[in-house]
């Protein structure tokens, strides 16, 4: 708004600019022709020519310009016959009570005269005024053709912006990806290695060697939106087996499932993020307080709830990531056709997830 105030007062401060270097230019003129003129005669003379090159422009660019050339044309012609009126007035009767003379005593009115000076002058002035209305309508079209480019080039630089983001996370998830590839080759060399001398080491090994291919599976660009909920689990359960022989310190973990998970689907991982939080953050060595993790199934969808005790010695520090980024995946998903809710109460840490059939 006041970028636009400030525009308009330049505006108006050329125009006058402009018309007081024409006043100085009209009485140098007419000067050398006519001594008997005086700066004031230029003064009251100037305003006129103003008024025609003004009004002419108002009706081109109120009429014309809109294709309304009935209502310009007829608006022109009472402009023309209303000044005519008024400069014959100002002439012969305001102007010489006011001591502006504008013709010579010595000379007779004529009628013919003053029509062909008052067309002369409407003629030259309103040339004026449609030359001045043809610049200012190349200007704005010039205008809005550079506004146009411009935010063209806003568009396509914003492309290009997102594109080269793109690709930047695109580089480093296949960075990312690097040390997933060594271990599952690893891991898969083992498993060869092993499965004649020590089949259950090699056994559990083998778990972790899918459950690792189940994660780079599901975070590729390319890989499924949703796995089955029988998938799912089965992922879930090889981790939690991993879990529990990690380490000499016994861990109580309480999974409970319904028979029946044919039917449903789920983002891959969904339910092995919840675990690894509960793990991560929560207390797994109390008998009374174990985690605890439940699947509920029916016609409306499917539930899980997950629920944790937590400790004020947590050996890791809470980043609030991996549940942001699982909601934000969901709802890229399912929109408005799911829950979660996670929250603490007490020393109790519950997500609670439903998805709708």
């Amino acid at each position: 708004m006041l970028k636009t105030k400030q525009k308009k007062r330049r505006h108006f401060l050329y125009h006058v600019f402009a018309w007081v270097a024409y006043s100085i230019y009209y009485y140098a003129v007419n000067r050398l022709a006519n001594e008997d003129i005086t700066p004031s005669d230029a003064a009251v003379s100037v305003p006129f020519y103003a008024l025609v090159c003004y009004a002419v422009y108002h009706i081109l660019s109120r009429y014309f310009a809109r294709g309304k050339y009935f209502w310009g044309i007829t608006h022109l012609l009472a402009f023309y016959i209303a000044f005519g009126l008024l400069a014959h007035t100002f002439v012969y009767k305001i102007g010489p009570q006011l001591g502006v003379q504008f013709y010579s005593d010595d000379v007779d009115y004529s009628h013919q005269e003053f029509i062909q000076t008052i067309v002369l002058l409407l003629s030259n002035y309103s040339m004026f005024a449609i030359a001045y209305f043809f610049m200012r309508r190349d200007v704005e079209k010039a205008n809005k053709l550079r506004i146009e480019a411009e935010r063209r080039l806003e568009e396509v630089e914003a492309r290009l912006a997102i594109e080269k983001e793109k690709q930047r996370y695109e580089y480093v998830a296949l960075t990312g990806q690097v040390s997933p590839h060594l271990q599952v080759n690893l891991l898969n060399r083992w498993i060869v290695l092993l499965k004649d001398s020590f089949s259950d080491l090699a056994a559990e090994i083998d778990k972790a060697y899918q459950i690792i291919q189940y994660y780079m599976r599901a975070h590729t660009m390319d890989g499924a939106h949703t796995v089955t909920l029988k998938q799912e689990v089965k992922q879930l359960e090889f981790y939690i087996e991993l879990f529990n022989i990690s380490g000499s310190a016994k861990k109580y973990i309480v999974f409970e499932k319904d028979t029946r998970l044919a039917g449903y689907s789920i983002p891959p991982t969904t339910l092995m993020t919840f675990f690894e939080n509960a793990t991560k953050h929560g207390v797994v060595s109390n008998p009374d307080k174990p985690i605890q993790m439940k699947i509920r199934t029916d016609a409306q969808g499917v539930t899980f709830t997950c629920t944790n005790s937590v400790s004020n010695k947590v050996p890791f520090v809470s980043h609030g990531v991996g549940l942001a980024n699982l909601k934000r995946r969901l709802t890229l998903k399912y929109g408005n056709s799911y829950q979660l809710k996670y929250g603490k109460t007490g020393d109790a840490f519950t997500v609670t997830l439903f998805i709708k059939s």
